[in-house]
């Protein structure tokens, strides 16, 4: 049953969205601001997630809202105009609602910030991250499992986040369950094509004038440093790095510097004073090169680990996270 402010006449469809096409379970008239559907719940999609619309019968004015269905009553009021709703059933209906009512207004705020605001808005995209992993890890294993998948699908689908964010995004949701919705199974699809996406080659020189290709290091492991001499933190972490490529390089691994220095006199200086061992290149644009917006640096230091055909392993692990990564992979 649902009450909509308004609409007076009009038409309520509820639609299950667990399936490449969707279902239509129930259609019901408005009137006089009221409206009763009934349907039946497809077997095996209890909690799945399912749409519920209505428009008025001008087409004028329409709303949707979605959150998990189930075999119970369901009450529902829609401020059509203000594109709200208010939703009383199940105890995992009343969490999914509230959550998407956040959500929503979240997504709103970073949407209308603009770019040039860029501390509201990364601060905007770690509340939405936050908002979305948490409630992933409240409903894993449980019977709305499969709509907290819906959530993370269409918020990946957003292009909000960047590729090397995007991966850390999918590991965090520890994706291990058995079911079956179609969402979950396009989220392992997306993970899989993040996870092999091979790496944007590029084209620099080195300190010598010597053009530096990341497609000539195929079949060896190649971890791309972002860094710049005016850069404190990647300074400090060269001792480091320099530790690991001593190790590691025997392995299989190698390291193309890339410096996003403006002058080529200050790079060439602090390269020769820290007697940089592995490949030093410049790409002296600071953020605006071609090489730091392919991979979508925004700040330094910065660096991602190839693998020997190509693909991204990971993206910016340093001191002992590093350790650990390298540790793991060369099995040392």
């Amino acid at each position: 049953r649902g009450t909509v402010s308004g609409i007076n006449e009009g038409m309520t469809v509820i639609r299950n969205i667990n399936k490449d096409v969707t279902d239509t379970l129930a259609i019901a008239k408005i009137e006089f601001g009221q409206f009763k559907a009934e349907g039946f719940i497809p077997q095996g999609a209890s909690c799945y997630p399912m749409q519920l619309a209505v428009n008025d019968l001008k087409g004028q004015i329409s709303f949707s809202a979605i959150f998990p269905i189930e075999e119970k009553n369901i009450s529902v009021h829609i401020d059509a105009p203000k594109a709200t709703f208010s939703l009383y059933g199940s105890p995992n209906q009343i969490a999914a609602s509230l959550f998407m009512q956040t959500f929503t207004e979240l997504e709103q705020q970073f949407s209308s910030t603009p770019d040039t605001l860029s501390e509201l808005k990364s601060r905007l995209k770690q509340q939405l991250k936050e908002e979305i992993l948490g409630y992933h890890q409240q409903q894993s294993g449980t019977c709305t499992e499969s709509f907290a998948h819906f959530i993370d699908f269409i918020f990946l689908s957003r292009n909000v986040l960047s590729p090397s964010e995007k991966e850390y995004f999918l590991r965090s949701l520890n994706l291990q369950s058995t079911g079956q919705s179609v969402w979950y199974h396009r989220l392992k699809a997306l993970d899989q094509s993040v996870t092999e996406a091979v790496s944007p080659d590029f084209l620099v020189k080195d300190i010598n004038g010597k053009e530096v290709s990341l497609k000539d290091y195929r079949g060896r492991y190649v971890l791309i440093d972002f860094w710049a001499s005016w850069c404190g933190p990647c300074i400090e972490e060269m001792p480091h790095l320099k530790q690991l490529y001593d190790t590691y390089k025997p392995l299989g691994l190698e390291i193309i510097g890339i410096s996003i220095d403006k002058s080529q006199a200050n790079w060439k200086k602090v390269a020769q004073k820290l007697q940089i061992p592995w490949i030093n290149t410049i790409d002296n644009v600071a953020f605006s090169s071609n090489v730091a917006n392919q991979y979508e640096v925004r700040e330094i230091p910065a660096n991602f680990l190839i693998s020997p055909n190509g693909k991204l392993l990971f993206s910016n692990k340093h001191e002992g996270a590093l350790d650990i990564a390298l540790q793991d992979i060369f099995k040392k």
